[in-house]
C-alpha cells in the first residue's frame, strides 16, 4: 500500500513529493545528491538557495520547481535557518549582504553560516560583488552590522540611511541575473551544497570531450539498460565529489568514488594496487578520465565502474589528441605577436602533441611550413596564453 501510494504522489504530484522528500532528508548528503539526480531525471529544477525565498525546508516554488532548503546547507544549522526566516518576516526582504548583517543575530547566524551562506549562492541576486569578494569582505560585513544594531539600539541613526541599499540592490537584481561562478566558487558551492548546482567544471571542457568521443554518464548508463549486455569497457570522464573505503575481505579493502560529470554520478571502484598506482592523481574537484568495466550495480542499482587506469586532463590530451591548431589571423597577428607565440610555445615544448600553425586570410586558410615540427604539452595555461595574443577561436584540440 505504501509502495503504491508513494508512486501515485511520484506520478502526481513530482514536485511537492521531491520537496518532501529532500526535507526528509537533509541531513544525509549522499541521499541529498541522489534524490538531486533523481529530481533532474524527473524535468524538476531545484534552484539555488536565496536568502530571500528559501525557507528551512525545500519548498515547492511552482510546478517543476523547487527552491533549496537553508538546512541542506553545511554549516548552517536549523536555529540559524529559523531566526533568517522570522527577521524576513517581521523586517522585510534583505536588500544586501550588509542590510542582511545589520538585521540577524550575529551570534545565532555567526560568520561560519554566512560563509555557507555566501557559498552556496544564497546572496547572488542581491549584490553587485562575485561570491569570492563577498567572502573577502565578510568580516567588514560583519563589523559594519554589528555597529549599526549597537547604534540603533543606543538611539543613534545615520541621516538619510532609509532607502539608498533597497534602490541599489534592486538594480542589482537586473544586472546579476546571470552570474556565473568561476571554478573555484563552483568548488566551494560543491563543499557547502554536496553538489555542483549553478553549473558544473566539467562545461568548459565539453567541446574538447565531445572531440574525444566520449559519451555522458547518462548516455553510458541509457546503454546498459538498452542493451543486452550487462556490462562493457568503457572510457568516461567527470570529477570526484566524494570517496569512502569498503573491507571485501579480512585484509583486503577497495576505495570506491564518486565520480559526477553534471548529466549523472557513477561509483568508480579501485582495488588496493590500483588504488596505490593512482592515489595522486585521484583528487577532488579536477577533471580526470576513468577506463574500465561499467555495470549497473546490483545491490543497489547505481551506475558502477571498476577502474584500470586514470587519467588528468593533460595525460589525456597527451595520451588522445592529434595535434593542436593555432590559426593566426591577418588581421590579428604582427610580427611582435608571432615572436610571443613562439615564446609561449617554447614554454611548453616538453609534450608530444604536434603544434600545426595556419594563416587566415579573408579567402583561405593556408598551413604554414615550419623549419621543423613544434611538440608541446598541451595545458590549460599553454591554452589560454596562445588565446591571449589569437582570439579564442583560433586555438583547437583535435582528436580526429
Amino acid at each position: 500500500m505504501l509502495s503504491y501510494q508513494t508512486a501515485y504522489l511520484k506520478a502526481y504530484y513530482t514536485t511537492e513529493f521531491f520537496s518532501a522528500a529532500l526535507s526528509s532528508d537533509m541531513d544525509n548528503t549522499s541521499k541529498i545528491i541522489n534524490l538531486l539526480s533523481a529530481c533532474k531525471q524527473m524535468n524538476v529544477k531545484v534552484k539555488l538557495p536565496e536568502i530571500n525565498q528559501s525557507n528551512y525546508k525545500f519548498l515547492p516554488l511552482e510546478d517543476g520547481v523547487i527552491n533549496y532548503g537553508f538546512g541542506a546547507i553545511k554549516g548552517v544549522g536549523e536555529t540559524a535557518a529559523h531566526h533568517i526566516e522570522e527577521i524576513r518576516i517581521n523586517k522585510g526582504n534583505f536588500a544586501s549582504i550588509e542590510d542582511f548583517c545589520s538585521k540577524v543575530n550575529l551570534t545565532t547566524v555567526n560568520s561560519g553560516t554566512i560563509e555557507s551562506l555566501i557559498s552556496s549562492g544564497c546572496f547572488d541576486n542581491i549584490t553587485r560583488k562575485t561570491r569570492l569578494e563577498n567572502l573577502k569582505y565578510l568580516n567588514t560585513y560583519i563589523s559594519q552590522g554589528h555597529k549599526k544594531q549597537i547604534d540603533k539600539a543606543s538611539g543613534q541613526s545615520e541621516l538619510f540611511a532609509d532607502n539608498s541599499d533597497t534602490k541599489y540592490e534592486l538594480e542589482t537584481i537586473l544586472i546579476e541575473s546571470s552570474y556565473k561562478p568561476t571554478n573555484e566558487e563552483l568548488i566551494k558551492e560543491r563543499k557547502v551544497l554536496g553538489c555542483y548546482l549553478s553549473n558544473h567544471p566539467i562545461n568548459v571542457y565539453k567541446n574538447e570531450l565531445s572531440e574525444m568521443k566520449l559519451k555522458s554518464l547518462m548516455e553510458v548508463n541509457n546503454l546498459l539498460l538498452n542493451s543486452s549486455n550487462s556490462k562493457f569497457n568503457s572510457i568516461i570522464s567527470g570529477v570526484i565529489i566524494d570517496s569512502r573505503s569498503q573491507k571485501i575481505s579480512k585484509n583486503k579493502f577497495i576505495t570506491i568514488y564518486r565520480v559526477d560529470d553534471g548529466s549523472q554520478q557513477i561509483n568508480v571502484s579501485f582495488y588496493e594496487d590500483k588504488y596505490l598506482k593512482y592515489k595522486d592523481s585521484l583528487q577532488e574537484d579536477r577533471i580526470l578520465f576513468f577506463s574500465g568495466e561499467v555495470y549497473v550495480d546490483d545491490y543497489d542499482s547505481q551506475l558502477s565502474m571498476r577502474a584500470d587506469k586514470v587519467y588528468t586532463l593533460v595525460e589525456a590530451r597527451e595520451k588522445y589528441s592529434k595535434h593542436l591548431s593555432i590559426i593566426l589571423s591577418s588581421e590579428l597577428i604582427s610580427k611582435d605577436k608571432i615572436h610571443d607565440i613562439k615564446n609561449i610555445i617554447d614554454k611548453y615544448d616538453s609534450g608530444n602533441t604536434r603544434v600545426i600553425l595556419s594563416y587566415k586570410t579573408r579567402d583561405f586558410i593556408a598551413p604554414i611550413n615550419a623549419d621543423k615540427e613544434i611538440y608541446v604539452k598541451i595545458t590549460d595555461n599553454l591554452i589560454s596564453d596562445i588565446k591571449s595574443i589569437t582570439g579564442d577561436d583560433s586555438v583547437s584540440i583535435k582528436y580526429q
